[in-house]
């Protein structure tokens, strides 16, 4: 799969340049949520000139450019020993068991092969991200992210079979996390959706609603599939 994507402003361009960076030094690299990895290569990166932070952020690699710094996380599964520090990500092994070999074309500063989560986990991972609530530092992003990454998997057959073989204690936190925030169109979920929203911003936090309800309600929450 080939995604063309066009960066848009320096913080963006920044971002961009750190995943090329971060593609360099691996052909395993799974990116998820904001240009953020999964894969082991603090080494790698150090090469590259990045150097990890000892302010309190073991997990973050950054260089310093003439156009600002690049910033790469490294994310580790909550539940599983890392052999470099990563930021801990309850649920990231099992969102992240099937992904798929994307080719970004980064316009105007290359090109970068990473794995993507398949829609299913990059949804379980955005309703996870929620945990702190409407008064989370990145609410706003996760919500919307969340609301879109759901209107794809209800709109895609084969990624929300996917979803609705989910189960176990990831799919079971999720749930409990996200629905309250999307329980109806007036919740902080479905709201910030439509303030954003082009269009009818009632109906777009309406669907925003709709879709959580339909991919919670008949979603199991037993077993260990995750």
């Amino acid at each position: 799969m080939v995604i063309r994507y066009v960066p848009v402003g320096v913080n963006d361009e920044l971002s961009c340049c750190a995943l090329i960076d971060v593609a360099s030094t691996t052909s395993d690299t799974v990116v998820v949520g904001a240009w953020m990895t999964t894969s082991g290569f603090g080494e790698a990166l150090s090469r590259l000139g990045y150097v990890r932070d000892e302010q309190g952020y073991p997990f973050r690699y950054s260089l310093l450019t003439p156009a600002g710094v690049r910033i790469v996380d490294v994310l580790g599964d909550a539940d599983q020993e890392s052999s470099e520090p990563a930021f801990p990500v309850f649920g990231l092994a099992k969102a992240t068991r099937s992904v798929v070999d994307v080719t970004i074309e980064l316009v105007g500063l290359g090109k970068a092969s990473v794995r993507l989560p398949t829609l299913d986990g990059a949804f379980l991972l955005r309703c996870l991200a929620l945990a702190d609530g409407a008064a989370g530092l990145k609410f706003e992003d996760y919500a919307r992210d969340a609301a879109a990454i759901g209107q794809l998997l209800l709109d895609d057959p084969s990624a929300l079979a996917l979803w609705r073989a989910r189960s176990g204690e990831t799919v079971r936190r999720a749930r409990e996390i996200a629905l309250p925030l999307f329980a109806s169109s007036t919740g902080p979920g479905p709201l910030v959706v439509g303030q954003r929203a082009i269009g009818d911003r009632v109906l777009a936090a309406r669907q925003a609603a709709v879709t959580f309800s339909d991919l919670f309600t008949r979603t199991g929450s037993r077993g260990s599939t995750g």
